[in-house]
Protein backbone atom coordinates (compact mmCIF):
# COMPACT_ATOMS: atom_id res chain seq x y z
CA UNK A 1 0.00 0.00 0.00
CA UNK A 2 1.61 3.66 -0.94
CA UNK A 3 0.36 6.93 0.81
CA UNK A 4 1.00 10.35 1.31
CA UNK A 5 3.10 8.98 4.83
CA UNK A 6 4.80 6.13 5.87
CA UNK A 7 3.60 4.06 9.51
CA UNK A 8 0.19 2.85 9.54
CA UNK A 9 -3.33 4.45 7.97
CA UNK A 10 -6.44 4.33 10.00
CA UNK A 11 -9.03 2.18 8.11
CA UNK A 12 -12.39 3.59 9.33
CA UNK A 13 -16.06 1.33 8.47
CA UNK A 14 -18.40 4.36 7.67
CA UNK A 15 -17.32 6.91 10.76
CA UNK A 16 -16.00 4.05 12.91
CA UNK A 17 -12.46 3.29 13.16
CA UNK A 18 -11.39 -0.12 12.14
CA UNK A 19 -7.86 -1.64 11.83
CA UNK A 20 -4.89 0.16 11.20
CA UNK A 21 -2.78 -0.95 8.21
CA UNK A 22 0.67 -0.47 7.63
CA UNK A 23 2.23 1.51 4.47
CA UNK A 24 4.89 -0.48 2.64
CA UNK A 25 5.93 2.89 0.72
CA UNK A 26 5.31 6.84 1.36
CA UNK A 27 4.39 8.39 -2.03
CA UNK A 28 7.11 10.51 -2.30
CA UNK A 29 9.37 7.56 -2.47
CA UNK A 30 7.34 5.94 -5.72
CA UNK A 31 7.59 6.47 -9.22
CA UNK A 32 3.92 5.65 -11.02
CA UNK A 33 6.21 4.11 -13.52
CA UNK A 34 6.65 0.88 -11.70
CA UNK A 35 3.34 -0.02 -11.20
CA UNK A 36 0.83 -1.91 -13.88
CA UNK A 37 -2.43 -0.43 -12.65
CA UNK A 38 -3.93 1.62 -9.52
CA UNK A 39 -6.60 0.96 -7.61
CA UNK A 40 -7.95 4.48 -5.33
CA UNK A 41 -9.62 3.38 -1.99
CA UNK A 42 -13.29 4.62 -1.37
CA UNK A 43 -15.82 6.29 1.00
CA UNK A 44 -15.82 9.46 1.26
CA UNK A 45 -13.08 10.45 3.29
CA UNK A 46 -10.22 9.49 2.23
CA UNK A 47 -10.70 10.21 -1.81
CA UNK A 48 -11.21 13.81 -0.78
CA UNK A 49 -8.03 13.97 1.13
CA UNK A 50 -5.94 12.66 -1.54
CA UNK A 51 -7.53 15.02 -4.13
CA UNK A 52 -5.90 17.64 -1.77
CA UNK A 53 -2.42 16.41 -2.62
CA UNK A 54 -0.71 17.47 -5.85
CA UNK A 55 1.28 14.43 -5.55
CA UNK A 56 -1.76 11.93 -5.41
CA UNK A 57 -3.42 14.02 -8.63
CA UNK A 58 -0.07 13.86 -10.56
CA UNK A 59 0.32 9.70 -9.40
CA UNK A 60 -3.61 9.52 -10.74
CA UNK A 61 -3.34 11.18 -13.86
CA UNK A 62 -0.14 9.36 -14.93
CA UNK A 63 -2.15 6.10 -14.57
CA UNK A 64 -5.22 7.66 -16.68
CA UNK A 65 -2.55 9.40 -19.59
CA UNK A 66 -0.85 6.32 -19.95
CA UNK A 67 -3.80 4.22 -19.97
CA UNK A 68 -3.27 1.59 -17.28
CA UNK A 69 -6.17 -0.09 -15.66
CA UNK A 70 -7.70 2.08 -12.77
CA UNK A 71 -10.31 1.31 -10.51
CA UNK A 72 -12.05 3.60 -8.30
CA UNK A 73 -15.31 2.84 -6.26
CA UNK A 74 -17.84 4.96 -4.05
CA UNK A 75 -16.48 8.63 -4.38
CA UNK A 76 -12.84 7.87 -5.31
CA UNK A 77 -13.88 8.79 -8.87
CA UNK A 78 -14.73 12.37 -8.08
CA UNK A 79 -15.56 14.76 -10.65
Amino acid sequence: MIAPKGGQIQSMNHHEKVDKLKVDQELSAVSPDRFDALVLPDGVANPDYLRTIPEAVAFVRHFVQANKPSAATCHAPGH
